[in-house]
């Protein structure tokens, strides 16, 4: 669960012997692990440069392009599959995507379980929650048991069995670590409000030409993912992701400006501004194609808004709001990797960030001169055919039907767990 030690261990190996294409694909690996799907192509990159037809880091990009919303993964995964029919990952990718089968080892891969428990009737999700829970206990890389913890947590809630379904979600947030500094949170999001306060927002010119993509924010687990992959899915819009998105710029504007973050935004001078956001621009529009909307899909952190609207001023802005106690435990059910999603190990320390973010996102709405669009969750999947009218109406798209299935049964999903949920509930009548 050492991250940071194998990726070192990996970079000195590379120092090493540049041709170590072992070296390079576990590299990638690791930083798909990290959520850093941008490290993971360079390192991908790096292995396929070494050895273009390698079938393990073919698949490897083939999950990249996936967890970054490229339609191409789909055609990388099968590619690899017609090379290589044997390999698990390849197999499992298409599972995902396509339903296609998978082979009896692949099946029992994290990934593997979680498409078998998502596909399989009530009698078999009772059959399945054995095997997943005797495949989490064993040995093995942390992430892999964590999320089989996370799909038994699943299959148990599906069968009713809400109290082994709270302790296998909590056993995967556990094993993820990860400590949540709430005060840390609040000084960082009080800092970002000064240096995007109304006053500096409209002093400060745009670094970016006219036009942009739509960035689709909401707090963990209120449903953002799943309107960002529904207006992708729309026949005339695409989703998108930058070579360099705006959490890697956040990410290297100190070393360029030598300040930290977010001060580093007022040591983005002009030119320096306008150069970052035309190729910014620039990049979207390539990847979109003939698109008419390019939705960003990079997942849009709360506290960068406000420098993606300064690269990107034509950008407009999709905001998904659903009941408050319904979003504490989605962000609760899933073992998120990253340091943003520490938050989401402990019920009580997703309240608090929650709490925290809803405030930043509220500034956001009074501040930025982008135009705002509110879907609310809980109307999209009960009256979809309403709310889709206006999105489209929002995005300046034609009506089409939703291109993903919506679930209506995850509202008020809260209701089971008041036991555990009940100190927030208590908080939001007060």
């Amino acid at each position: 669960g050492d991250l940071d030690g194998a990726e070192q261990d990996f970079r000195c190996v590379q120092r090493q012997d540049g041709t170590h294409k072992g070296a390079a694909l576990q590299l990638a690996r690791v930083r798909r692990e990290r959520g850093d799907l941008q490290g993971a192509r360079a390192a991908i990159a790096a292995a396929l440069r070494i050895d273009a037809g390698c079938p393990q880091v073919r698949a490897e990009l083939g999950w990249v392009q996936l967890e970054s919303g490229d339609t191409n993964a789909s055609a990388t995964f099968r590619s690899v599959t017609w090379a290589a029919p044997g390999n698990r990952s390849a197999q499992t990718g298409l599972a995902r995507i396509e339903g296609a089968d998978m082979d009896e080892r692949a099946a029992r891969t994290a990934e593997g379980l979680a498409i078998r428990a998502a596909t399989v009737g009530n009698e078999g999700r009772r059959a399945l929650v054995e095997e997943v829970r005797s495949a989490a206990a064993r040995p093995g890389p942390v992430t892999e048991r964590a999320r089989m913890y996370a799909t038994l947590g699943d299959l148990l809630d599906s069968c009713g069995r809400t109290g082994e379904a709270m302790l296998a979600w909590s056993t995967g947030n556990r094993l993820m670590g990860g400590r949540y500094d709430a005060d840390r949170h609040a000084r960082r999001n009080a800092a970002v409000r000064e240096v995007f306060s109304a006053a500096q927002v409209a002093a400060r010119p745009v670094a970016g030409p006219p036009g942009g993509p739509v960035f689709v924010v909401g707090l963990q687990g209120s449903g953002a993912g799943l309107v960002r992959r529904l207006i992708a899915a729309h026949p005339r819009a695409r989703g998108v992701r930058a070579q360099v998105p705006v959490r890697r710029i956040v990410r290297d504007l100190p070393r360029y400006t030598a300040q930290a973050w977010p001060d580093c935004v007022d040591g983005l001078g002009r030119a320096g501004g306008v150069r970052l956001g035309s190729r910014l621009q620039l990049d979207y529009e390539q990847r979109a194609g003939n698109a008419a909307v390019m939705v960003d899909a990079d997942p849009m952190s709360v506290e960068h808004l406000g420098l993606a609207a300064l690269l990107a001023p034509g950008a407009r802005v999709v905001m998904v709001e659903r009941d408050r106690l319904d979003t504490a435990l989605s962000a609760f059910r899933r073992p998120l990797r990253g340091p943003e999603s520490v938050a989401t190990r402990d019920l009580a320390d997703v309240a608090t960030a929650m709490d925290h973010d809803a405030a930043l996102l509220e500034h956001w709405r009074r501040v930025l001169p982008l135009p705002f669009h509110v879907v609310q969750y809980e109307n999209l999947v009960q009256q979809p055919e309403r709310v889709l009218q206006d999105l489209w109406g929002f995005l300046r798209l034609p009506a089409a039907a939703p291109g993903i299935p919506l679930r209506a049964d995850r509202v008020g999903r809260w209701y089971r767990y008041a036991r555990w949920v009940a100190p927030f509930a208590d908080a939001e009548a007060a």
